[in-house]
């Protein structure tokens, strides 16, 4: 809570849809090469957190898959494509609250996007 509150008070970057296919590929290897994942959710596979400027300004949580094509990054891809359009059916077709998602690839990953509901 400390380090959220902390950086509310410094004046932080919103990504924009532009920025991002270069921001996450390298925010992807920082989470792996330095364990800079920036995320106080624990979890088996690394992700990180942005801020995005979307019509509001929205704190993101990143979770990505890896670049080679074997199986085991394939499934996980397709796992993440797959969370992305289970919270799209709870919200457009259940019409339950839900966090809101998006998925993105570039530099060989699957970026699974995903607004903080918790902050």
């Amino acid at each position: 809570m400390r380090r959220f509150l902390a950086a509310q008070q410094q004046a932080t970057h919103f990504l924009n849809d532009d920025e991002i296919e270069t921001a996450y590929p390298t925010y992807a290897l920082q989470a792996l090469n330095f364990g800079v994942a920036d995320s106080s959710a624990a979890g088996e596979f690394p992700k990180f957190t942005a801020h995005r400027a979307r019509d509001v300004p929205t704190q993101v949580i990143v979770k990505f898959s890896g670049t080679d094509e074997s199986p085991q990054e394939r499934r996980w891809a397709d796992l993440l494509v797959c969370e992305h359009l289970a919270i799209k059916t709870i919200n457009d077709t259940l019409k339950l609250a839900a966090a809101n998602s998006r998925i993105y690839q570039f530099a060989g990953r699957t970026f699974y996007e995903v607004d903080r509901f918790d902050r």
